[in-house]
């Protein structure tokens, strides 16, 4: 199985042998990364850096290029199946918008476009929502995301439209599945 793992300030690593051994990727820079995603079979990765984009990786993380996501506050990832499908969630606003939100990509990072997802609380400027993580199903059809300090939202259609579906007191939710 391979797998691929981030860190703040770092390289991305990998591993084949299902995390025996672990290969530091050069080819990927040192960033502040904050997420990555995998395709099935491991060999499309996707990763996000914070305030400085998202990079695809089509070679299992031996090499890896920025993709067309506009610059924004990168958390969070997730992939189908197959890679293709993509959904990336911001951490407040940044960069060239000043509200952040969650993208989603059809052609493997080479375009992005803001999905129906809530920017603001109440939609009141200075309350920008800050998109934790997300989580897609295989087909990319479904997506789950949760707000750091807010609700948890879901999509039934690739991100169209969104439900609030629970809003306990404020929980500072850290992941999704």
């Amino acid at each position: 199985m391979k797998l691929a793992a981030v860190a703040t300030g770092d390289y991305i690593y990998t591993s084949t042998n299902s995390g025996a051994t672990w290969t530091q990727q050069t080819g990927s820079f040192i960033m502040n990364w904050s997420s990555i995603a995998s395709s099935a079979d491991g060999t499309k990765l996707v990763a996000t850096a914070q305030s400085s984009g998202i990079f695809i990786s089509t070679n299992s993380g031996i090499t890896w290029a920025r993709s067309g996501a506009p610059n924004e506050n990168w958390q969070a990832v997730a992939s189908s199946s197959d890679g293709t499908k993509l959904v990336a969630a911001t951490y407040g606003g940044y960069g060239t918008s000043t509200e952040g939100g969650i993208y989603a990509s059809t052609d493997s990072g080479n375009t992005w476009n803001k999905t129906g997802a809530p920017t603001f609380f109440d939609g009141r400027y200075n309350d920008v929502y800050s998109w934790q993580a997300i989580a897609s199903s295989s087909d990319a059809a479904k997506f789950a995301a949760v707000v750091y300090g807010g609700p948890v939202f879901t999509s039934q259609n690739s991100g169209a439209t969104w439900a609030q579906t629970f809003a306990p007191n404020a929980a500072n939710w850290t992941s999704i599945a």
